[in-house]
């Protein structure tokens, strides 16, 4: 169950969910929303102080981050590249946090002086993507995000 609140004088889309699993046993789930985010290149992703690595949605692929020092994707980041930076990202590519205490993450975009910040409870919701290669695979693929 899913309900978006807009409200009046403020630049919030709010989103309550509540999931529900059938079965008596834990399940793994991937699960995101995507607000309409203009990127380019002045575009750079945060997350929280305490994220050191990314993997992909079922951990095949695992960086560190925001320096990416090894093959991602099938790109060769070595020496170092700063992946929080979309114009770094030269193919669709997704990266998600998988542990954090904190319960943020987001994006600047540096040109407009703007940016927006996902909040939510890293008990409930340990995972989270914010990363502009998240972005970049909705852009390149023409998906509305």
């Amino acid at each position: 169950m899913v309900g978006i609140r807009l409200s009046p004088g403020k630049a919030i889309i709010e989103a309550k969910v509540r999931l529900y699993n059938r079965t008596p046993l834990a399940q793994t789930f991937l699960w995101w929303a995507n607000i309409a985010v203009r990127v380019h290149d002045r575009y750079q992703a945060f997350f929280p102080p305490d994220v050191t690595f990314v993997a992909d949605h079922a951990k095949r692929a695992i960086s560190s981050y925001p320096i990416a020092r090894d093959r991602y994707y099938g790109v060769d980041y070595s020496p170092g590249t700063d992946i929080s930076w979309y114009k770094n990202i030269p193919v669709p590519t997704s990266y998600m946090v998988t542990e954090s205490k904190y319960d943020f993450c987001g994006g600047y975009d540096h040109g407009a002086q703007a940016g927006l910040v996902h909040t939510s409870n890293h008990r409930v919701a340990p995972a989270r993507s914010c990363g502009p290669g998240a972005m970049r695979n909705s852009v390149t693929r023409g998906i509305a995000i």
